[in-house]
Order: C-alpha cells, then sequence, then structure tokens
C-alpha cells in the first residue's frame, strides 16, 4: 500500500513536472494524514491535499502517518510514507510484530 502511495504522488507529479524540477521545487514538502493543507490555486497543491488524504484513507488520518517528497532539479525524488502499523500486531505481546510500530517505505524515482 504504500508503494502504491508512492508510485500515485510521482505520477501526479509527473503530470506537473515543469513545476515538479522547478527552482522553487513545490512538492518537496512533509503532508500530515492528521491536518492535510487545504488546497490552494496551485496543482501542485491540489495534488498534495489528495496525497494527503489518500494516506490518511490508506492507513489512518493520525499524526504518525506522513508522506515527504524531496526532488531535485536533476528531477530525481526521493517519496517516504510512514505509518503506524500496529494493527499488524496481536496486541497480546506474543509476537515480534508490533515492537516498533512505525514504518516506513521510501521510494526514489526519476520524474
Amino acid at each position: 500500500m504504500a508503494v502504491m502511495a508512492s508510485y500515485s504522488i510521482l505520477e501526479a507529479m509527473r503530470a506537473d513536472r515543469a513545476n515538479a524540477i522547478a527552482a522553487a521545487l513545490p512538492y518537496n514538502t512533509t503532508v500530515t494524514a492528521s491536518s492535510c493543507p487545504t488546497a490552494t490555486a496551485t496543482l501542485a497543491n491540489v495534488q498534495l491535499r489528495q496525497w494527503c488524504l489518500e494516506l490518511g484513507n490508506r492507513f489512518r488520518p493520525v499524526s504518525t502517518t506522513t508522506g515527504t517528497v524531496t526532488c531535485n532539479t536533476a528531477a530525481v525524488c526521493t517519496i517516504a510514507v510512514q505509518f503506524d502499523d500496529s494493527r499488524g500486531s496481536l496486541g497480546d505481546g506474543s509476537d515480534s510484530i508490533g515492537t516498533s510500530t512505525t514504518e516506513q517505505v521510501v521510494t526514489r524515482a526519476a520524474l
């Protein structure tokens, strides 16, 4: 799910490639699913808000669900999706799953 979410924002950025690799790099940010940004007039803001809402829907809209975009002017981007995976634990202490409930998936790709 996290890989699919990272591809989602990458494809959105490819649709807005000129802005995604512009000097201002409007996509370089971190969104938090518990407080998604408001959509403004720019395509980047609309896409980042949509991605933030998507992350909240997939992983829960809490403060530990985040998505970070870091691109450089050479159009190489790193996308990090972080989420709480405590739902993967049995919850009774009998498993090693859930000892660290924060998971992070990092994808690196060229636009």
